[in-house]
């Protein structure tokens, strides 16, 4: 059940997807960076990141940031360190990054193994307060300890590995909200055929790296097409295994539209957003936010389009 804490947390959320419809998409207001636009990471405040873009958004949402728990054959958690796990998961979900993150590293303080820094677990929890100081706002060492994480990850399980490619994912990410474009597309890139090489390209992580891809793609018009043909593949996958995890059919409906959107192809752009919202509408709720991503997205091709009262409606909605 959701704490009382946590519903106001998600209501921030989808604040903070209104607001950035309601703005020119290539200005920032505040401290908001805009896309493409170089940003020193002290410089930006937590709050300010997380209402970056409701692109961004769009793309950050395909892969979660908490990775789950180390496999089962490295060293299992006792009750007291999943219970801290646990608890500081809880206050991340809750937007209290600083006490989640101070829980997390007296837990890596107080473990010891034969296998030291590259212990899977410790690595585990390396990677969950790179996220906690990714989403305070202290962009420069999150990136630090991503790149670490990740060197670690590689020598330990390989570069190959779903757990290094999370990381690798999280730095790219972080690297796109901050504009650095080329730097996230070289990650985005890596991390792409490091997952077709070595999981399969029907894999949920090769699908998640293809999916950010293709949005980077379109974002830098590097390629519409390669864009395109990245969204086919991966929703020709997803139709044939709807379960197959990593990315749901209503996300690759999006993107696609995405790209059409960007071909100006507006009437099949809007027959896939429709249908995105819909499928998301009835897999998780009305109110969710990745419904309320779609649904900006759908707004702001009205919006595109001048159909002022289509998007307006959308966002009294939204």
């Amino acid at each position: 059940m959701e704490t009382a804490k946590y519903k106001i947390a998600q209501e921030r959320r989808r604040e903070s997807m209104r607001s950035d419809l309601s703005s020119v998409p290539t200005t920032s207001p505040g401290n908001r960076p805009a896309l493409g636009q170089q940003v020193q990471g002290p410089t930006v405040p937590g709050a300010a990141y997380r209402s970056s873009s409701y692109i961004s958004r769009a793309w950050k949402s395909i892969y979660s940031s908490l990775e789950p728990a180390p496999p089962s054959e490295h060293t299992r958690w006792t009750k007291p360190q999943s219970a801290m796990i646990q608890e500081a998961t809880d206050l991340y979900e809750q937007e209290h990054y600083g006490e989640g993150k101070l829980i997390l590293q007296r837990l890596l303080e107080g473990m010891k193994g034969p296998l030291g820094k590259s212990s899977p677990n410790m690595l585990f929890l390396e990677h969950k307060i790179a996220v906690g100081l990714e989403n305070e706002g202290a962009f420069d060492e999150a990136l630090k300890k991503y790149e670490e994480v990740f060197e670690r990850k590689q020598k330990a399980l390989g570069p190959g590995h779903s757990s290094s490619l999370n990381t690798l994912y999280c730095l790219a990410s972080l690297q796109r909200i901050l504009g650095r474009l080329e730097a996230a597309y070289e990650l985005f890139d890596r991390g792409f055929q490091l997952g077709e090489a070595h999981l399969g390209w029907r894999d949920a992580t090769t699908l998640k790296f293809a999916s950010a891809l293709a949005l980077l793609l379109v974002e830098q018009r590097r390629s519409l097409d390669q864009a395109e043909d990245l969204c086919n593949r991966i929703r020709i996958v997803v139709l044939d295994n709807p379960a197959i995890g990593g990315i749901s059919l209503s996300q690759a409906n999006r993107n696609l539209a995405f790209v059409y959107q960007h071909r100006r192809q507006f009437d099949k752009a809007q027959v896939l957003f429709t249908r995105a919202l819909s499928e998301s509408e009835a897999q998780l709720g009305y109110d969710h936010d990745e419904t309320i991503t779609t649904v900006c997205m759908l707004a702001d091709l009205h919006r595109q389009r001048n159909f002022t009262s289509e998007s307006e409606q959308l966002m009294v909605r939204a």
